[in-house]
This record gives structure tokens, sequence and C-alpha cells, in this order.
């Protein structure tokens, strides 16, 4: 070792110039570093949270949620700012019910936002910042892990700075204090500040280090490798004492003191890697950063700190100074009776700590106190999220129905908010979800319609939807161009029965397009065959004159079936000459001429005056000079005056009476036989279709007769045209096939609608789909149609439907019409994507739960073991649960089994380096037993004073406090054992802590002081109780080993010194 040090003083520049530049480096290299906030990544991958953190980052995006407090609003304001945070790029969903009393009370209001951006990320700092520009002109307050992290760094970075600066101020007096020179304070701050920027520059070889860590490691460091500089320069004075040649004297002083720091280092390293074996990882990153500050301290004190030591030793500026005496707060006088008595009570005082310690509960959650959260949490209460990974299938929402359930029944009223698919893409809606921008009616009517075409069946009357279809028109949302054919023929199929005259029947049939306006006629006709088979009127009205007059006429039409019109037109010629013939005035020589050229008779004169004579004496009145020519015939037939011509004339008369006089329908043929027959004295067999006779007759009654006073009902009309009538083809030539065809299918529509009173909407379709070629148009309108009566009706009430699904719909239907309907779909749309984008994959579904438990409490591990064990069972599947609070339940399970371990690490480690460095078993367990002695009352005084212990605080002080604490104790026992041989007990203890006291005062207070600096100036509460513990077990100990380790000492000498160097 004197070689090493020789060299190590020979190389001083070379060393000086190595340490500038590592220095300089790791200086530029801070920046560098990053800093990990959450603890829940220090837990083992095994560990529940960090499989259901895992499972959910590989099937969503990152999110977190930031709470948001309006305070003095109204919820026109809310909406405003709701609309204000949305429009914010990373924002997905902002939640607020104002009808729930934990989100809007007193005009506070309360929005849950959800932020795409991991919880501990510099993006959420950002957007942190954003939201708070968007918020700048309201009373607000934000809260959320993500704020109050936001709030650690900002914290931790304004305050670390200052931890050590107040850290190097004190412990700069305390050296100025206990040390000699002026410069010896300057030579222990540049070779303990070289060390710390060394050390926190190097960090970088971890992928990050916590935030404790960044706050502690520095002043820590400090505090810790002091003793290793006090140590190697208490040496130095000594040995210069020995000799003038200073760096000789540094050189023994190095060898020397090698053994002595190296074996205080090792104690502090072995207890800070013992950190290393526990299963919650950030042991690791404390233990590890520490260790190699410590590390790094003392290769700094054994090549640097000798060279500035000698350096300034030469200017005659560093001068020595009186020291504040420490030696003499030693033992005076004691007794072995006295030590007895103490040892006995400090052992009984060591137990009844260690049993008080062991009541202690310790929280894993930073209990430091927002300010803004503690505003919220004064209206609101606490906030605490925690997130269900749910499989994604068929169940899903009955799933997460079945969790909110669990909860509301042990847990009421516990819930803030909630978000899922249970509302959001599957969040059951009804009509009042689309009332913000929709008219009433429209939102009804869209939810109606989207049941409808959905698998839904409904049925309704030919009297409702009339009534809709008039409605309709009414209010112009059906034009006459969009009602097609079938609304029309549904109007005569619902006033069939109404009866009514031919001419309203005429003109609803040309109104309703069931007719064009040239075919009245020959639909007149129709009717009036209906008339005629129906008996309505009697079929015998008309004479055989009007019957062949009307053929005639019929004839000019082209499409009209008659036959034999040349001989019916010969007939009607006889037999019109005919009657005008007998029925002419005659003079008697016209009657003569007449007589012999049209019935052969030849008659003289005394023979017509005779015929005169007679014929004017038989009606009783004076002969005149004319003769009416058909009476004439008739007197002289009646008095066989005709002789061979009588039977001809009888004939000619009879027939003129028939030609004049109503005849049957079906007398038709007979008659025109018989009378041509008597015109030709032929047989005739002339032969004319009933059909023909009735079409014939209807002509002349419709158009010769009043007929406005019979009425008749279409029905009876439409059942007449298609039993038969119109399947004669003569008949179909009247008729367009269009006509026909139409008022078949009217037909069978009233068939069905008077068999049945209520139509789906197919039946209705199918029921007019014939009547038109435009079926999409029908359909359209009939499913317009049966919405609106879906829509007005009570089964409406209570329907619901998936958000998704009914904005989906609208959206692929084009079902929003206006401009602003368009945007506030779209929106809607849009934000349930976002939403979904975080919290729903074809995997996992996330429902994250907002509820009012502590982050940290009993109450708040009891909802967690009851979810764990009540509530996920009872879902069939795996349920992936996370959360701060669901974290930090992993912590403290995982911490309680490692404490035991890293406490027999630490012990064991410490017991076998002490057992090496004094050769004894006894001397280890008496060192070990009082500094965990002292770390007990540490501990005990929290259960005192009721102090909840941060877990983190109790392995950082218990790692230190035994691993540094223990060099007091080291220091004071070898000074005892140096004595011992040459002095006895009483006197050996005595100079011991005449020795002992100073270095172990000085390391001490340095690192008390340390402690209590971190919890004077930090305001995170983890830093401040790892400073509050740190300072009072460093304390605690210097008491134990100043008081308790003398008493132990002298009792239990005999065991601690052998025989042949032990001095009576």
């Amino acid at each position: 070792m004197e070689k090493i040090a020789k060299r190590i003083l020979s190389l001083k520049y070379v060393i000086g110039v190595v340490f500038i530049v590592v220095s300089a480096l790791a200086l530029f290299n801070m920046d560098n570093v990053v800093t990990n906030y959450d603890n829940s990544k220090y837990l083992p991958e095994s560990s529940e949270a960090t499989i259901a953190l895992k499972e959910i980052s590989k099937s969503l995006s990152d999110s977190t949620t930031v709470t948001v407090m309006i305070k003095d609003t109204d919820l026109n304001q809310v909406s405003l700012i709701m609309e204000k945070l949305e429009n914010l790029s990373q924002i997905k969903a902002v939640i607020f019910d104002e009808t729930n009393e934990m989100n809007f009370k007193d005009n506070n209001a309360l929005l849950t936002v959800l932020v795409e951006a991991k919880e501990y990320s510099k993006e959420v700092n950002d957007f942190i910042d954003e939201i708070r520009v968007v918020l700048s002109d309201y009373d607000y307050y934000l809260g959320g892990n993500a704020v109050n992290n936001n709030f650690l760094e900002q914290k931790i970075e304004e305050e670390t700075p200052y931890i050590l600066i107040i850290g190097i101020v004190v412990v700069t007096i305390i050296l100025l204090l206990t040390t000699k020179s002026y410069f010896e304070p300057v030579s222990f701050g540049i070779v303990v500040g070289l060390a710390i920027i060394i050390n926190l520059g190097t960090n970088t070889i971890f992928s990050e280090i916590s935030y404790i860590t960044k706050s502690v490691a520095a002043i820590l460091q400090l505090g810790l490798s002091m003793d290793y500089s006090i140590i190697l320069l208490h040496s130095y004075y000594q040995e210069k004492e020995k000799t003038p040649d200073n760096k000789l004297a540094m050189q023994r002083a190095l060898t020397n003191s090698f053994r002595a720091i190296t074996s205080s280092s090792l104690t502090t390293v072995i207890g800070l890697l013992a950190l290393v074996f526990m299963s919650f990882t950030i042991g690791t990153d404390i233990g590890l950063v520490l260790a190699k500050g410590i590390i790094i301290s003392l290769i700094s004190v054994f090549l640097l700190l000798p060279n500035l030591i000698l350096f300034f030793d030469k200017f005659k500026f560093n001068k020595q100074h009186k020291t504040l005496n420490l030696s003499g707060l030693s033992i005076r006088k004691s007794s072995k009776k006295f030590s007895l008595i103490f040892s006995s009570v400090s052992v009984l005082f060591i137990i009844g700590a260690f049993y008080l310690q062991s009541q202690n509960d310790y929280i894993f959650t930073d209990q430091t106190t927002y300010p803004e959260e503690e505003e919220i949490a004064k209206v609101f209460g606490n906030s605490n999220s925690f997130v269900f990974g749910l499989k994604n299938n068929d169940n899903l929402v009955e799933r997460e129905n079945l969790i909110l359930d669990k909860i509301d029944e042990r847990y009421p009223n516990s819930v803030l908010s909630y978000l899922g698919v249970i509302n959001t893409s599957k969040l059951l809606v009804g009509e009042d979800y689309l009332d913000d921008f929709l008219d009433t009616n429209k939102a009804k009517f869209l939810l109606a319609n989207y049941r409808l075409n959905n698998g839904y069946e409904m049925e309704i009357g030919i009297n409702e939807y009339l009534d809709t279809l008039t409605y309709l028109k009414t209010i112009n949302e059906v034009s006459d161009e969009d009602v097609i054919e079938f609304d029309k023929l549904a109007y005569l199929t619902y006033n069939m029965e109404e009866e009514k005259s031919i001419s309203l029947i005429i003109q609803e049939l040309i109104s309703n397009n069931l007719i064009d306006i040239n075919d009245q006629d020959n639909m007149t006709s129709l009717l009036g065959l209906y008339l005629i088979d129906s008996n309505l009127i009697g079929k015998d009205i008309f004479t055989l004159e009007t019957y062949l007059g009307t053929v005639i006429q019929a004839s000019e039409n082209s499409d009209f079936p008659v036959s034999n019109i040349g001989e019916i037109s010969n007939l009607y010629t006889q037999l019109t000459s005919l009657n005008l013939l007998l029925n002419k005035e005659l003079r008697k020589e016209e009657f003569t001429y007449v007589m012999q050229s049209n019935f052969n008779k030849v008659l003289d004169a005394i023979t017509v005056e005779n015929i005169y004579n007679s014929y004017f004496a038989s009606i009783g009145v004076s002969v005149e000079d004319t003769i009416p020519l058909k009476d004439t015939l008739e007197f002289m037939a009646t008095n066989n005056m005709l002789g061979e011509n009588t039977g001809e004339v009888q004939g000619l008369l009879q027939v003129d009476t028939i030609f004049k006089n109503n005849i049957n329908i079906e007398d038709i043929n007979n008659t025109l036989n018989m009378v041509i027959t008597s015109l030709t004295s032929l047989p005739s067999n002339i032969t004319t279709s009933t059909e023909m006779n009735k079409l014939l007759y209807s002509l002349f009654i419709t158009n010769n007769l009043e007929l406005s006073e019979i009425l008749i009902t279409e029905k009876d009309f439409i059942d007449y045209t298609n039993s038969g009538l119109l399947n004669y083809l003569p008949l179909l030539n009247l008729v367009d096939n269009t006509i026909s065809s139409k008022l078949l299918l009217l037909d069978e529509a009233y068939k069905i609608v008077v068999n049945k009173n209520l139509f789906s909407q197919e039946e209705m379709n199918n029921l007019f789909s014939s009547n038109t070629d435009d079926t999409f148009k029908l359909n359209k309108l009939t499913n317009y149609i049966y919405s609106i009566c879906l829509s007005k009706s009570d089964d409406m009430i209570d329907y619901r439907v998936e958000a998704k699904l009914l904005l989906d719909y609208v959206k692929e239907n084009n079902l929003a019409e206006t401009e602003e309907e368009i945007v506030e779909i779209n929106d809607l749309n849009d934000q349930i994507e976002k939403v979904n984008s975080l919290i729903d994959s074809e995997e996992l579904s996330l429902l994250i739960i907002n509820t009012n438990f502590k982050f940290e409490s009993k109450e708040t591990r009891n909802f967690i073991e009851y979810i764990n064990d009540a509530v996920l069972p009872q879902i069939n599947e795996k349920v992936y649960l996370s959360g701060g609070s669901v974290s930090h339940n992993d912590i403290k399970d995982y911490f309680e089994q490692d404490l035991l371990k890293i406490n027999f690490i630490t012990i064991g480690a410490i017991l076998v380096v002490l057992g090496i460095t004094f050769g004894s078993i006894i001397i280890p367990l008496i060192l070990v037993f009082i500094i965990e002695g002292a770390i007990w009352t540490t501990l005990g005084f929290s259960y005192i004073f009721n102090e909840d212990i941060f877990f983190i605080a109790y392995i950082i002080v218990g790692a230190i406090q035994l691993g540094a604490t223990i060099d007091y104790a080291i220091i004071l026992t070898t000074n005892y054992q140096k004595e011992r041989t040459t002095l006895d007990k009483k006197n050996a203890l005595i100079n011991a802590m005449k020795k002992s006291t100073s270095a172990i005062l000085t390391s001490g207070t340095i690192l008390v002081i340390a402690g209590f600096c971190i919890s004077i100036v930090s305001t995170q509460a983890s830093i401040v109780s790892v400073g509050s513990f740190l300072g009072r077990g460093t304390l605690i100990s210097v008491v134990f080993v100043l008081t308790v380790l003398p008493s132990f000492l002298y009792t239990l000498d005999k065991y601690i010194i052998k025989n042949k160097k032990r001095i009576s």
C-alpha cells in the first residue's frame, strides 16, 4: 500500500487533469439522465399490476386522465369549456354528467379529461400546459396523477439544488469548527463536489433513475462520504506530529487509513447493495446509484484529496485555527455496577423499541399535498382511477355492468365517473341522445327508423298509414312528386265501401290516375254494365230503334266489337223508313199511291173514299183531308178491308210497334230475327252476344239517362269487373290493359284489407308494389311512414340502442339532412372513435372507473381486495386490473416480502465484514445489535407520534443507518481495543471516547444535517420522509454509540478483549 500511496502523490497532476476532464464530461452529461416518477415501474415482471399494464399497453395506446374543476360556473359555460378542451388534439374525451352531484355541485363542475399520452411523460406535461392556457380565463383547478407528477417534477428541479447548497453550507460550517485549517473544508468540498458531479453524470449507465434517488443522491453522498475525508485528514495530522515532511506524512496517512476507510465504506456499500436483492427494483435503483457514489467518493478521497491537502499546505494563508473541542464529551466516571444496570436497561429499551416499530403502518404513495388537488377534494372529495382490462367479446357490456353493479352494491356513491364501451360506443341511448342538436320529433324518427331496419316487426292499419301520409303532405315532408301511385290506390282502398254516384267514381278514377281522361266514356260504359247486371236499372228501357241506332253509333268506334253491321244498318234503314211512312198523314191520292206501291194493293177512288169515311166515323170525328197511315192500316186490317194483303200489313204494323217499344236485352236476338223475317218473308238467324247487347245497352243508358240518383261503391263495381267480365275479349278492347290490371290489383288489395286489420312493412309494400315501376321509392316512402308511426308509439319509450351503431346508421343512410345535423353527427362519431382508440381494441377493452377513494388508505386496500376476491371471480375470463392504487398495493405486498430479506442480507453481510475486521464473533453481534436498536428506536418514535412511514424512507434509512452509522461504533470499538492493550477497561474506555467522539460527532452531525436539510427544504412528502428519518436515525445512532455502546464494551469486556491483550 505504501508504494501505491507514493505513486498517487507522484501522479498528482495527471490525477488532477483526469478528475477535471471526467467531472466536466459528467457535468455536461447530467441533462441526459432520465428521471422516472412512476414507482410502479419497479414492480417485478410477475406482479399482477405489471402484467396488467403490459397487456393493456400491447392492445391500446397509452392514456391518462386529468380532472378539471371549474369554480363558480354554470352549465352553459361548462359546455363551452368542454368544446374548447375537445378541440385540443390529444384529448380523446371529456366526461361530464350534469345530473350527477359528483360532477356538478354548488355551481362547481368536475370534468374528467382523457388524454392520449403516457401518465409520466414530457408529452403529457406539455399538454397540461396547453390545458392551462385554454382555461386561463376561468377559475380552474387540475388534478390527477399526471398533474401531480408535473407539479412534482417542477418542485424537484427547483428544490434539489437548494438541498445541496444548504447542505454544503452547513457541512462547511461544521468542518470549519472541527478542522484545523481554513482550506481543509475547501479541499473536502472540491473532492466531494467532483465526486458528486461524476456520480450524477454517470447515471446515464442506467436507463433511468427514480425521482427519489435524484433528490437525495447528492446530499446523501455528501453526508456519507465525508467520513472518509475526515479519517484521512485525522491520520495526516497524526503523522505530521511524527515527521516534518508533509509528503511523507501524507504517504503514511494513506497507508494507515486505507483499512479504516475501506472498512467504513464497505459496510455502507454492503448496506446499499443489499437493496439490489429487493423484488421491488427501486431498491436496485437507489442502491446502485448511492453505492456507485460511495465508490466514486472513495476513489476521490484516495486519489485527489491527498494532493489537494498537500497543495494547500504550501501556502502561508492556509493558517490553522482553533477547533471545537468535542473530546470532553466523554465518560469521566464509570463503574461495573452502573454499566451493568445501564446495559440491562438499554437491552430492555431496545426490546421495547423493537415491539413498537413492529406496530408501524407503512405507506406506499407519496403523501404530498398538491394545492390544486386539495381544492378539488374540498368540493368533490378524492379522485382515484381504476382500470379494468376486459377481453373484447360479445358479453363485454354485461361484464362492465356487472363490475359497476358490484361496486355500487358494496360501495354506493363511490364512483365519480366511468368510461368504457358501456358509455361510449356501446352506450345504450334513447331519443334524448340526439336532442341537443335535433328536433325531438327528428330524434325520435331516427331512433325508430334504426329499429325498423334492424329486425323490429311493426304492424299498422291502412287508416294510420293514410293519416300519416296526409300529415306528411300537410307539413310538406312529402310532395306530390314523392308520393307515387300506391298511396292513391291506398286512398281508394280505404274508401271502397263508400257509396258514390257514377260520375264521382269516374272523377276519382281519373284523378287517381287509374284511367286516362280519354277512357272516360269506355269506363262509363263499364259502369253502365255494372248497373244492368246489378239490377240497379231495368233491362228493357230502350227500344229496338235505340238499340239499332246504338249499334250503328258504336260501330263507328273501331275498337268496338260489332258484327253483322251491314244487315243491322239495312234493317235500321228499313225500319226507320217504315216508321216514317206509317206515321205520315196522307191525302187520298197519296194514300192510294202508298197502298199500291208499298202493299201492292190497287184501290179505286170510291174505295178510298169509303175507307176515309169509315175510319173517321170509327173514331168519331168528321172526315179530314189527311189520314194517319198507320192507324188507317190497323183499321183496315181489323175490318178485313185488305183482303189477301191483311197478313202482310199486320206484320209490318207489328214490326213498327216493336221498333218503337222497349225490349228486354235478352230478347234482342229473337226480336231482330222476327223483324227481319216479317220484312223479308225469309227466315233470319242473326245472333248478337249478350255481352255485346249489354255494352250497347250500357252506352245507351249512360248517355241518355240521368244516373246521379243511383249510388254504388267501388268495391261492388271492382268485384263485378274482376269477376269475369274483363276476361271477355271483346270487352277488353274497350278497356286499357293498365286500367284493367289496376282494377284487378285494387280488388286484390281490398280483399287483403278486409281480411286483415294490421300490416307489416313488408306486407304493405307487397300490397302496392305492382302498382309502380319505382319500387325503391315505394319502399323508401313506406319505411318513412312506418318510422313516423313507430316514433309515436309507446314501444319506443324504453327503447335503447348502442350509440355507435345508431350514429353509423344515420351517417351511412344520409339521414342527417341539414349542415348542422351532419356536423353534429360527425362530431359525435369522431368523439366516440377517439375514445375507442384509447379504450377499445380487438383484444381488450378498458373500463376506467374514477372513484372517491383516497390514493392509499385502508378503505382503498379493502376495495381492491373486494374487487379481486368478490367481483373479478364472477367474470369467467381473465380481467386485468391496474391503476396507481393497484400498483402501490402490489408494492406493499412485495415490500413486506422484501423487508425480512434485505434485513437478513444487510445484517448477515455486515456481520461477516465485522467478523473479519475484528476477528471476533461477539463484537459484530454487539455492534449490529446496538445500531439495529437505534433503527428500531427511530421507527418506534414514529409509532409513538402516530407517523405513517413511507416505505422508501424505511428502505434508505435502514440501509444507510446500519451501513453508515455502524462506522461510528467501529471507530469507538477499534480505539477501545487499542487502548485496552495498555490500560484497564475504565481508562481505556475514557481514552477511546476522547479519541472517537470528535470524529463520530463530526461525521454524525454532517449526516444528521444532510437528512434534516432534505426534510426542511423539500415539499415532497416522500423525500421529506427520507430526510427526516435519516436525520433522526443518525442522531439516535450517534447517541446510542456514545452512550449504550460504551456500557456494553465495559460490561462485556472479558468477551471482547482477548486475555493476552487485556490489561487488568
